[in-house]
């Protein structure tokens, strides 16, 4: 895992026109953010990408996605909150306050 600054996180995700919501405490795979933002680039018609998620500390275990159900999304949610989200979007989502 690696440590990135949040400064470091807010350029790039201003670079790649996306958001992603992290917690003070969170940790991201040295290659998680390059990686999901290939994805959306690769892909026009995609909103967002989402992982598995890892938990350490006292519960230290992989979470494992689940497929995305767009039909079942009402009553599971399958998105970690931690998912890479095109600005455009996320703006919809959250509104368009800026912190």
């Amino acid at each position: 895992m690696a440590l990135l600054k949040r400064e470091t996180l807010a350029s790039l995700s201003r670079l790649a026109g996306t958001i992603l919501p992290l917690d003070a405490d969170d940790m991201l795979e040295p290659e998680m953010l390059q990686r999901t933002v290939e994805l959306l680039e690769r892909d026009p018609y995609a909103s967002v990408v989402y992982t598995d998620v890892r938990q350490f500390g006292e519960d230290s275990r992989v979470v494992a996605s689940a497929t995305f159900d767009k039909d079942r999304l009402a009553e599971t949610n399958q998105l970690s909150y931690c998912a890479l989200y095109r600005r455009e979007v996320g703006m919809r989502l959250v509104g368009t306050r800026r912190t």
